[in-house]
């Protein structure tokens, strides 16, 4: 995106086998004050499906609330909602973590148990 012939935002995505992962994005600073991101992105979309890509993921982070080993920060959350407002559908990302430590799965169980609760509203 550029603004007064001037670079002001990207977005990157890596791209193979008819697929996009929408990795990244960067901005010029002293233009933040603008949504810059809704139209590069909507850019960066239409051009992908002049190039064949039918499967655009948005990639981490896409998930806005607290998840096992994730406590995401008010950035994070952001990212996340913006994300959301993409058009299509979402898919499920099931993802897992093996112990072969009952130890060391109590301590992570404990970690997640304390963290949680700062992210549970009753409002």
């Amino acid at each position: 995106l550029k603004y007064e012939g001037r670079p002001a935002a990207y977005a990157y995505f890596e791209i193979a086998n008819g697929r996009a992962v929408y990795a990244s994005g960067a901005d010029e600073p002293a233009l933040v004050k603008f949504p810059l991101y809704h139209s590069v992105i909507f850019s960066a979309m239409n051009d992908l499906r002049r190039r064949g890509v039918t499967v655009i993921e948005s990639s981490q982070p896409a998930s806005p609330s607290a998840q096992f080993d994730y406590y995401p920060d008010t950035k994070q959350i952001n990212i996340a909602v913006f994300k959301r407002g993409f058009p299509g559908r979402l898919s499920n990302f099931f993802r897992g973590v093996k112990y072969f430590s009952k130890s060391v799965f109590r301590a992570d169980l404990e970690e997640f148990g304390k963290n949680y609760e700062k992210y549970i509203s009753y409002e």
